[in-house]
């Protein structure tokens, strides 16, 4: 082992070449924890919009921003956050995200105007984004090859706890403390974070200097944001609309500007030379069909436990976290004896599977608790096994220096893909009596399906290339 002096005096021990470090605790820690508070702020808001908008009576449709704000912004900036982490070093953007996404929600907390609320909300999402593909990449970078499988699996299992406790948890915060407690709830989480970053995180040497981008990361948030966008609010505003056609070809054009430029700049602002493995790229496909996947089913099976099943907030939060709870469940103990593209393939067929016994209207207006339990277990299941699948992939098919940009680019797929599942949804839900809910509920789950089915089949066709010892190239392993 040698030695190596970091920037802020301290020492620490360098792996010597060709050998890779252990799982280190301290940053498993940091990278679950940055996950958890992400995905957890992201599952428990949509149950206060009800409480948001007796608060704001007048805003209308306006306060739709406050999850649709959020998901922009986290999408827009997932890849170049990644990027950033790889470039500037991952303690550095660790303590901003934390930073701020500790600030915006003491904002939301205290806001008084949909306005603010709304900025707020942007904000959060983009602390998020710095978080979740830095706190991943910091943890991988270096570990050998069965140290990294445990790493994955924790967090998988952590973004899947978050979304089992998250439904719950909030309803009980709304239900005894209000809305704002929701935001406030995040600050003590940050502030331990935000500690574990500064012990635990290496003030190391970034992997590359210099900044990325700017104009390039400037058009990918941009674009990305105003596709989210145009998808999220086209069935307000009417997808033949000329605001909503506008947003959403101006976001293309963009969002092509950032590729065209990424293709040749010395630091892009997205990595697409990663796409030249096949693998990785149709990781990111199948992530945005898991996404269009998971989205849709986290909105519509609340919807249709309070409407149809006429359930209040408290039963159904804890009826969805049962679908949170086999997701962690699998996502902590599979990959153990599997190879990654075989994850995804039955991960993504489970949930298909879950969604086309849904769609054969099996699940009716009476009430069968062991036919919703079966279900929930299984679609949580196909998406814990998917999403460890995916993160595996990601792993075993970007260079160690780029592995956050991987993370992040994969992360974007998913966040693109949940806007346009929101999207559906939000179209194909529109009426307002019992009998068109559920029969329309039954017409969506059949989409889904037919979109998972195919990804599914692209999982299959993932040829993940064996590792070349000594080599940090596409294709390798970290």
């Amino acid at each position: 082992m040698t030695r190596a002096r970091h920037s802020n005096g301290r020492t620490r021990h360098a792996a010597a070449p060709g050998r890779q470090r252990e799982m280190p605790a301290g940053v498993l820690l940091i990278a679950c924890g940055a996950t958890f508070l992400g995905f957890l702020d992201s599952a428990i808001v949509t149950l206060a919009y009800s409480a948001i908008a007796a608060r704001f009576p007048a805003a209308g449709s306006e306060l739709t921003w406050i999850v649709s704000g959020y998901a922009a912004s986290f999408a827009a900036l997932l890849a170049t956050a990644g990027r950033l982490a790889d470039t500037l070093g991952h303690r550095r953007v660790l303590i901003w995200g934390v930073a701020g996404f500790a600030l915006a929600s003491a904002t939301c907390a205290v806001a008084s105007s949909t306005g603010v609320l709304i900025g707020a909300r942007v904000v959060q999402g983009a602390a998020a984004a710095l978080l979740l593909p830095t706190a991943l990449s910091a943890l991988l970078v270096d570990l050998a090859p069965p140290a990294a499988g445990r790493a994955i699996r924790a967090w998988a299992a952590t973004g899947a706890l978050a979304a089992a406790i998250g439904p719950t948890v909030g309803a009980v915060l709304v239900d005894v403390w209000g809305w704002r407690s929701l935001f406030v709830i995040n600050l003590p989480i940050c502030a331990v974070l935000l500690i574990g970053v500064l012990v635990a995180i290496p003030a190391s040497t970034p992997h590359r200097r210099g900044a990325p981008d700017v104009p390039g990361a400037l058009l990918l948030c941009g674009g990305i944001g105003a596709v989210v966008a145009a998808i999220t609010e086209g069935h307000d505003w009417g997808y033949s609309a000329p605001l909503t056609l506008t947003l959403f070809v101006a976001g293309v054009l963009a969002a092509a500007g950032a590729v065209w430029r990424s293709r040749s700049h010395e630091r892009p602002a997205l990595e697409v030379r990663l796409w030249r493995n096949h693998a990785y790229a149709l990781s990111n496909a199948v992530n945005a069909c898991l996404g269009c996947a998971m989205f849709a089913v986290l909105l519509a099976t609340p919807q249709f436990l309070q409407l149809v099943w006429r359930m209040n907030l408290l039963t159904a939060a804890g009826c969805i976290g049962l679908l949170g709870v086999s997701a962690m469940v699998s996502a902590a103990v599979c990959g153990r004896g599997g190879g990654a593209r075989w994850l995804c393939t039955a991960g993504m067929g489970l949930v298909a599977a879950g969604c086309l016994v849904f769609a054969t209207g099996a699940v009716g207006p009476n009430r069968n608790w062991m036919l919703w339990s079966l279900l929930a277990v299984v679609l949580g299941a196909g998406v814990g096994v998917t999403v460890t699948g995916l993160s595996m992939v990601t792993a075993a098919t970007v260079p160690a220096t780029s592995i956050g940009a991987g993370l992040g680019m994969g992360l974007t797929a998913r966040q693109t893909g949940g806007a346009l599942g929101v999207a559906v949804l939000s179209a194909m839900l529109s009426t307002s009596t019992r009998q068109q809910f559920l029969a329309t509920l039954h017409h969506l789950f059949l989409v889904i399906a037919l979109i998972v089915a195919t990804s599914a089949a692209v999982s299959a066709a993932m040829v993940i290339p064996a590792r070349r010892p000594g080599r940090d190239t596409i294709g390798t392993s970290t």
